[in-house]
């Protein structure tokens, strides 16, 4: 049966479920790309976050892949003024070594989230039901095994961190519809619909 209530009712729910076990002082970060899902995310978490008592932050990757990862950069800093939530910008090089370009960039996103991040922190991701749907169809072109078709947990201790991706199982015309409703502001991707990376070739094909 459909979700009746207004998109940002469903989402703040999932937020406030998501932060009910936590207790106060717990630090937690947002991964921020800039984009609709992580700049939604963000806006939403703070001030629940701030009611709870818990101590949020967000952390930036800066790719340097495109020209504009500057923009993005500036979209972060200013978003995360407007909310009070202090950001971390963490410049990284991506090395394709046989593995691929997306690879390659997820490789270096994790590697910075594992420098930034102190063990104990926690990580929320704004990767929806859309991008889980990709992931799984992606592991099936390549031949994944069991564990590859498993798709993204919502919940994972990584390195001594716990990553929580607490919108999983909700889709991309939830959050976008959410996002026109509190008039949010975001970065687009123009890499988004370069169909040469397999992801958005599955999403727009």
């Amino acid at each position: 049966m459909a979700d009746s209530r207004p998109p940002l009712d469903v989402l703040d729910a999932l937020i406030t479920e998501a932060l009910a076990p936590l207790a106060p002082g717990r630090r937690l970060w947002v991964a921020l790309s800039g984009g609709l899902d992580s700049s939604l995310l963000l806006s939403r978490v703070a001030p629940a976050a701030r009611a709870q008592g818990i101590t949020l932050r967000a952390v930036h990757v800066d790719h340097g892949l495109q020209p504009a990862a500057a923009t993005f950069v500036d979209h972060c800093r200013a978003l995360c003024a407007a909310l009070a939530v202090p950001l971390s910008v963490v410049p990284v090089t991506v090395t394709p070594a046989g593995q691929g370009l997306e690879a390659a960039a997820r490789e270096a996103r994790y590697a910075a989230f594992a420098a930034t991040l102190a063990t104990g922190d926690m990580l929320w991701l704004a990767q929806h039901a859309d991008d889980q749907l990709e992931t799984f169809l992606l592991a099936a072109l390549r031949g994944s095994g069991v564990t590859g078709l498993a798709g993204m947990p919502l919940r994972r201790h990584w390195r001594g961190l716990e990553i929580i991706r607490p919108w999983l199982g909700v889709s991309r015309s939830t959050l976008r519809a959410a996002a026109e409703q509190c008039d949010l502001a975001w970065c687009e991707d123009p890499t988004n619909h370069a169909l040469e990376y397999d992801r958005n070739f599955l999403r727009h094909r």
